[in-house]
């Protein structure tokens, strides 16, 4: 991590984070994520909008970032180092475009412009690489794309085919490969410029969704929907192997599993009886969990490598 970085992390720069408060509860199990930290969206009372947080991976020291030009972000995503925050804004006129924040300074560019009417609801989130080089993002048409961090070089990953589109789309970890979720609730993966695009994953008895790889890039993390139950399972980057990751303590309705940067843990959303969205972070080697609070309705997560 770079200097300007951990500084900003570290010693939380005045005027940008704003203290709030946080906790969880470990549910029992004698979990309690110390390591790492996560940025992500959630509704602030205060401010009667979505704002963006900082946070420990066991929510202390949960911070709003105070930044005027945030206002109206959707989507946002942290490098891996927290330094750069990239997001979703629409801008009116039928338009709307993806920014990149220097978080340290508050400057952002906007790397891209495309369609978009005010009624436009970005569900996807947009996805770095592990070296800060390049983003995929989806268009409202459900078209992936990989643009360079400076905007340059946009490409096409989607084929243009009408009926075709796709969502929840990642980086392998050295750059090579992106593993995306396609219609129909099917993972599929390609070359990181959209060749040999392959279905890996998904049946009409069985939905997968929301794909993550591991740090080593050897497993994948989703989301399955089987009869009639949700769970985590992992397997290998082929479809392989297919191994139900342990939960201690039955959870509903969960989504966007992100793995830790040293592979130890997972965190996913976590929706139940209709409350508030809120994170739980399981450990893989045991399934135990901690349950973040439902005070806020905490979506968009980012791991952040620092201690």
């Amino acid at each position: 991590m770079n200097m300007i970085a951990r500084t900003f992390v570290i010693a939380s720069i005045a005027g940008l984070l704003v203290a709030c408060g946080g906790g969880g509860t470990n549910a029992g199990t004698g979990f309690i994520p110390t390591k790492f930290w996560f940025g992500f969206e959630a509704w602030n009372p205060n401010t009667h909008r979505n704002d963006i947080y900082l946070a420990r991976s066991n929510g202390a020291e949960d911070r709003v970032l105070n930044n005027a030009d945030l206002v109206g972000a959707e989507q946002p995503s942290f490098s891996l180092d927290g330094s750069l925050l990239a997001y979703y804004k629409l801008l009116g006129n039928n338009k709307a475009g993806i920014y990149v924040m220097n978080v340290d300074n508050g400057n952002a560019t906007k790397i891209a412009e495309f369609e978009a009417d005010q009624s436009t609801i970005f569900a996807w989130p947009i996805a770095w690489s592990r070296d800060h080089g390049r983003l995929i993002y989806i268009d409202p048409r459900g078209k992936a794309f990989v643009i360079n961090v400076d905007g340059s070089n946009p490409l096409q990953l989607t084929p243009a085919t009408f009926g075709v589109y796709d969502r929840s789309a990642r980086f392998s970890p050295d750059g090579s490969k992106v593993v995306f979720e396609r219609k129909d609730n099917e993972i599929w993966m390609s070359d990181s410029d959209g060749g040999n695009q392959v279905k890996i994953a998904g049946s009409p008895e069985r939905d997968y969704l929301a794909p993550d790889w591991s740090p080593d890039g050897t497993r994948l993390v989703c989301v399955r929907y089987a009869d009639l139950k949700v769970e985590l399972f992992t397997m290998n980057p082929d479809g392989s192997n297919e191994t139900k990751l342990p939960v201690t303590g039955r959870t509903r309705d969960i989504n966007w599993p992100y793995w830790s940067p040293d592979g130890s843990m997972v965190v996913f959303e976590e929706n139940e009886n209709g409350e508030e969205r809120t994170l739980v972070v399981v450990e893989v080697a045991t399934g135990k969990i901690f349950r973040w609070p439902t005070d806020k309705d905490r979506h968009n997560t980012s791991w952040i490598d620092r201690p």
